[in-house]
């Protein structure tokens, strides 16, 4: 198989990612959708097995044989850089390739909301970015560096799984670790990062227990924290971090969570309509006093949505309702991936007809009555 030709053609079409099956043609998924390339003969289980290899470190070998599944990252010259997901699935070798640009990109070429910037250059706490795979959480974080790396004056750790955008330094000092080369772990990455001098430190993900509690640590001890979870919604995404910990610990964690927590960024990605391409809906929300009182209450924690969308012209909060409705207000994307991607269907199809009557009204030309006022 020659793997250089299917990357050469995925980046000519603008694909997102690249699936290498056995006995299957090539699939890319472009513009969110998966298209297979049946130019492509199907592929050989022993081909794919060699092509993995040549894809892994002796280390990274060594750890796709113990557990099976290892993530690599993966350049091409003159083709693209890719982050590599090596498994075995029914006693061969599949391989997920994402394409990774070389530049980092910006919050104006993500279209992430402006609040977005504002958490970039907050001096410490935690910023959390959540959402199913595939959905951009590590694009967000590498414009959020990006942006530090131009306005601030800092030292970054980035502690990764596997690095993927490369950063050189600007304003700030960058330090990229790779779990599985550079540390063993997160966990151990982490334990050491202090010693490191750092100001911020980014966090690829938080997988366990023993993470989390050392990223809430070194939020309270004045750093800046950036991490993302598999969670779909921002208040979804407190009541998990919650859970983790033993029943016995959750006035604690809820105290301390709170205390830290500047904002949690929730985004899930949209077909467009106006073009070809994707964009996000994003939820957000802002560590305010009102959402800390509501974490630190078990018995208020569900008020959060509610925090959420009265917080937007205020604090620059929003939620995916609302986050969706403008899009398609300005024509970026269809109702029907707009509802789609609601929180709440139902809701969403409520204020559109809201603000479809508001404007309905507002262009109304009055009407003269026999008395000679005006009624609409």
């Amino acid at each position: 198989m020659e793997l250089a030709g299917v990357l050469r053609e995925a980046m000519s079409v603008g694909a997102s990612d690249v699936h290498l099956k056995p006995r299957q043609h090539p699939v890319l998924r472009v513009r969110g959708q998966l298209v297979k390339l049946e130019n492509w003969p199907l592929l050989d289980a022993r081909e794919l097995d060699q092509v993995a290899g040549t894809m892994m470190t002796p280390p990274q070998r060594q750890r796709f044989d113990r557990d099976g599944g290892v993530d690599v990252q993966y350049t091409v010259a003159g083709i693209g850089r890719f982050r590599v997901s090596i498994f075995r699935a029914r006693a061969s070798i599949g391989i997920a390739l994402r394409v990774v640009p070389y530049e980092p990109p910006t919050f104006e070429e993500l279209h992430l909301p402006p609040i977005v910037a504002k958490l970039a250059m907050e001096p410490r706490g935690l910023i959390l970015v959540t959402g199913p795979a595939g959905s951009g959480k590590t694009t967000t974080l590498a414009a959020m560096i990006n942006h530090m790396n131009k306005n601030r004056i800092d030292h970054i750790v980035t502690i990764e799984d596997p690095i993927e955008y490369l950063f050189d330094d600007g304003g700030c000092i960058i330090t990229q670790r790779e779990v599985g080369l550079d540390a063993p772990g997160f966990g151990e990455a982490l334990r050491i990062c202090l010693r490191q001098d750092p100001n911020v430190v980014m966090v690829g993900e938080m997988r366990d227990l023993e993470t989390m509690r050392t990223v809430l640590t070194l939020a309270e001890t004045g750093h800046l924290v950036l991490s993302t979870l598999h969670t779909i919604t921002a208040p979804e995404t407190v009541n998990r971090i919650i859970s983790e910990f033993p029943p016995e610990h959750e006035r604690q964690v809820r105290q301390q969570f709170a205390g830290v927590l500047r904002g949690v960024i929730s985004q899930r990605l949209m077909e467009r309509a106006d073009e070809p391409g994707l964009i996000p809906a994003v939820e957000v929300l802002i560590g305010t006093l009102t959402a800390q009182r509501c974490i630190e209450d078990p018995m208020r924690t569900g008020q959060l949505d509610q925090v959420i969308a009265e917080g937007r012209d205020t604090y620059g909060m929003q939620t995916f309702n609302q986050s969706v409705i403008e899009w398609y207000q300005k024509g970026m994307v269809s109702y029907e991936e707009a509802r789609r991607n609601a929180t709440s269907q139902t809701d969403f199809e409520v204020e559109v007809e809201r603000l479809a009557l508001a404007a309905d009204v507002a262009t109304r030309k009055p009407i003269p009555t026999s008395e000679g006022a005006f009624r609409r």
